[in-house]
């Protein structure tokens, strides 16, 4: 176990370093709230953005446009369909909504208890938060 927290936390200090050197991390960085894990989460999952011809569909990529049911004349809209990352999606979610509801600075401990309710959050990523 000792074994694989060391690999681990030399695998995090290596993404660190290349985050640091990324531009599109730094781009996003200037976003008031967006640090640097949210970044790189959001830089991960969108990878190539000369892939997306619009917002709409990276919208639809991340699973937060509303499901559509059309049958003849009819046409309604339902909840979102949340395909996607739902690390992601609930990163930008809470960057919103939290942020501004409460007219608080970014909760670096909300997004840890978020994260974790995906599954477990190893100890070295929540330490470097």
């Amino acid at each position: 176990m000792d074994s694989l927290t060391q690999q681990l936390d030399l695998v995090i200090k290596k993404l660190e370093a290349i985050g640091k050197n990324d531009p599109r991390i730094a781009c996003l960085q200037t976003i008031p709230g967006v640090g640097p894990r949210t970044a790189e989460i959001l830089v991960a999952c969108i990878d190539d953005p000369e892939r997306f011809e619009n917002g709409r569909q990276v919208s639809a990529y991340f699973g937060l446009v509303p499901r559509q049911y059309q049958s003849g004349e009819t046409d309604r809209n339902g909840r979102i369909t949340k395909r996607g990352n739902p690390l992601a999606r609930t990163i930008l979610v809470e960057c919103a909504w939290a942020m501004l509801r409460d007219g608080k600075d970014w909760d670096t401990q909300q997004m840890i208890r978020v994260t974790e309710s995906f599954g477990r959050m190893p100890t070295t990523l929540k330490e470097s938060l």
